[in-house]
């Protein structure tokens, strides 16, 4: 009589997904979609979750591009929902909008979303707007920067190399 119940218990465990408590913040997700055009969704995890996940070894975030959703890590998260805070470090506010957006162009459905090179260039070029989106305000800069970046992709030899310049 035992028999059944235990083996409906492990059937449970091993067929049932495990819930996950991870956070879908709105403010994160409508600014992301503005740069992946309407696709995807951004997760942060809790820090026990974080710590548990497999991935969380190799960077700050990840993307799963099969299923359309990014989960930021913690430190991430934070920072990109501080932005605008005296309470969040500014080097963790830098990391939060650049990593949201470097994340929100792998979730873009478009020919360069597994190139690191394109995405990051993208995210670049960008920074300036996602943090105006996230409520940061920019200050001016002490030197003449440009204040628009562009993307180029140039040849040198036999391979392409990803470049960003003033526009």
């Amino acid at each position: 009589m035992g028999e059944p119940i235990l083996l409906s218990l492990v059937v449970a465990l091993v067929v049932v997904p495990s819930a996950t408590a991870y956070e879908v913040p709105s403010r994160l997700n409508e600014v992301a979609r503005v740069y992946s055009l309407g696709v995807g969704e951004v997760r942060c995890p809790s820090r026990a979750e974080w710590d548990e996940d497999w991935a969380s070894s190799f960077g700050w975030a990840y993307t799963n591009v099969r299923e359309d959703y990014t989960v930021l890590g913690p430190v991430v998260c934070t920072g990109a929902l501080g932005v605008g805070s005296a309470d969040v470090p500014a080097w963790q506010q830098a990391l939060g909008v650049l990593v949201l957006t470097h994340e929100a162009f792998h979730l873009r459905h478009w020919r360069f979303r597994r190139n690191e090179g394109k995405v990051e260039c993208q995210a670049i070029a960008n920074f300036r707007d996602a943090t105006q989106r996230l409520g940061g305000r920019l200050r001016k800069p002490r030197t003449s920067t440009p204040t628009r970046w562009r993307c180029t992709t140039t040849r040198s030899g036999s391979s392409p190399s990803t470049e960003i310049r003033s526009a």
